[in-house]
């Protein structure tokens, strides 16, 4: 019993002794004399200031197929107003006066402002005029691309159920309607007329009605 007991101790010792020859094996010892040479203390969540040389890859995700292109990757958040700029990007192609722009994939990378294209912004326009059955009025939508156009028409008449204003866009027809009251002035109109920016003619005839001008005001909104 005492011979197996002595065997499991140097068996322990052995092991003990194989770790550790390992672990000094592994071991790199200084390069240069003290305090220089130290190992670069990692990143943390002190309030420190902090500098790394090498790259960075954070929440990366998985790398896809296309080039460049990091799956599920959930990005950078910069918090803070401390120092004079707050953020700093300096990858080569910085300058002054330039702008920051992404590929499909999100590779940033400081270009000329001259060289980025911007889509411009389409407004809704509008407007008014006063014309007479049958004469044409010029609207002009700066712009160009599919508008949605709308008119409604007011005179200072009374209404009867047998009035009809029938409204023309370029010359074509977009809607015969009758008219409806709201106090003393004939209400009319059409909406939902599909168009495109340019100049366009709107006019009307009626039927059963005094002719009398009709005020219209107009808008058209890009689609």
């Amino acid at each position: 019993m005492k011979k197996i007991i002595d065997y499991t101790k140097i068996l322990v010792l052995a092991a003990i002794l194989v770790v550790g020859v390992s672990y000094l094996k592994a071991w790199t010892g200084p390069t240069l004399p003290a305090p220089t040479g130290n190992t670069a203390a990692p990143i943390n969540t002190g309030s420190g200031t902090q500098t790394k040389n090498g790259s960075l890859t954070l929440n990366a995700g998985v790398y896809g197929i296309a080039p460049n292109q990091w799956q599920n990757a959930i990005g950078l958040t910069v918090f803070g107003t401390s120092t004079l700029y707050g953020l700093t990007l300096a990858n080569g192609s910085q300058g002054l006066n330039k702008v920051l722009v992404s590929d499909a994939y999100g590779n940033a990378k400081w270009v000329a402002a001259s060289t980025v294209v911007v889509a411009p912004v389409r407004l809704a326009v509008s407007g008014s005029f006063s014309i007479n059955e049958g004469v044409f009025s010029t609207i002009n939508i700066p712009d160009t691309g599919a508008y949605t156009l709308g008119f409604s028409g007011s005179q200072d008449y009374i209404c009867t159920s047998s009035m009809l204003y029938t409204f023309f866009l370029d010359g074509g027809s977009v809607g015969s309607v009758p008219c409806s009251l709201l106090g003393s002035n004939v209400r009319t109109g059409v909406n939902n007329i599909t168009t495109t920016g340019g100049s366009h003619t709107i006019s009307f005839v009626t039927a059963n009605v005094v002719k009398r001008p009709l005020t219209v005001n107009w808008t058209a909104s890009p689609i």
